[in-house]
């Protein structure tokens, strides 16, 4: 606000004063808005609360007065009178500057108390983030601990894998080794000796590829072999898939293979196995 210009003392007005006034005897004014509903008397100052009784309670002013008026407001008055208009008038212009000040005081203390609570709560919500700002650090902290620490599990994990992998296939090939000696042992074991006919060497080898293991020879019917067709062999621990077999082809017996010649004991007069 200007040194030379005054303000409206209506709480929710506050705007300058140009041109009009109402000025009351209590020392308030008020714009040309706010002042005239005071002129219906009796009434209220909008300020104070002063009861306004006479018309003489308030009256309008210029606040432009021209020369003319200047020059005959106080005319013909006496010293001391226009002094004390002076001095009244002068303490009134006193009372709104002061009026004004202490009104910029409030304002500035409710300022003042507002940065302060702004202040203080966000100086709680800077240290409340903080704290959270560090529980999460260490939070994030003992995460990546972890993280390192199933790192180095997963590393050992997979070293022990790659071991146990090396072992398997060794394994696996020394087994296939010893499956294959284990084969080329039982073929050799099936194969007949020198002499024997090839219809029993014959039946020895399909039984061998019929179920991987050799089968004796005081075994076999001494006449025809016939193998039913889908029965598992027995003595087998678990059911297996059907098989086919062939019927194998009539042979001969020949007895002098299993027995010494001149044995009458062992045959019949046929020559045929006990």
């Amino acid at each position: 606000m200007s040194d030379n210009q005054l303000l409206c003392n209506f709480r929710s007005c506050r705007r300058p004063l140009d041109d009009f006034a109402w000025v009351t005897f209590c020392s308030h004014i008020f714009c040309d808005n706010h002042g005239k509903p005071l002129t219906q008397t009796p009434c209220e100052c909008s300020a104070c609360g002063a009861r306004l009784v006479d018309k003489t309670d308030i009256h309008r002013v210029d606040l432009e007065p021209s020369e003319q008026f200047k020059s005959m407001v106080l005319a013909g008055l006496r010293p001391s009178t226009v002094m004390e208009v002076c001095h009244r008038a002068l303490a009134f212009w006193s009372h709104q500057m002061d009026q004004e000040l202490n009104h910029q005081r409030h304002l500035n203390q409710k300022l003042r108390e507002r940065a302060h609570h702004v202040h203080t709560y966000y100086e709680q919500e800077m240290r409340a983030r903080d704290e959270h700002l560090n529980l999460l650090t260490g939070q994030l902290g003992a995460l990546q601990r972890d993280h390192d620490k199933c790192n180095k599990q997963k590393q050992s994990l997979n070293e022990r894998l790659s071991e146990k992998t090396r072992q398997y296939h060794k394994l696996q090939d020394l087994y296939d080794c010893l499956r294959k000696r284990t084969g080329q042992i039982r073929a050799r074991s099936c194969s007949p000796p020198p002499g024997t006919s090839t219809a029993i060497s014959t039946t020895c080898l399909s039984m061998v590829q019929m179920d991987g293991a050799p089968q004796p020879p005081n075994m076999l019917p001494p006449t025809r072999l016939a193998l039913i067709e889908g029965v598992p062999p027995t003595g087998s621990l678990s059911p297996r898939k059907p098989q086919s077999y062939q019927v194998l082809t009539e042979f001969t017996f020949q007895p002098s293979i299993f027995t010494e010649p001149g044995d009458p004991s062992d045959l019949h007069g046929d020559g045929a196995p006990v």
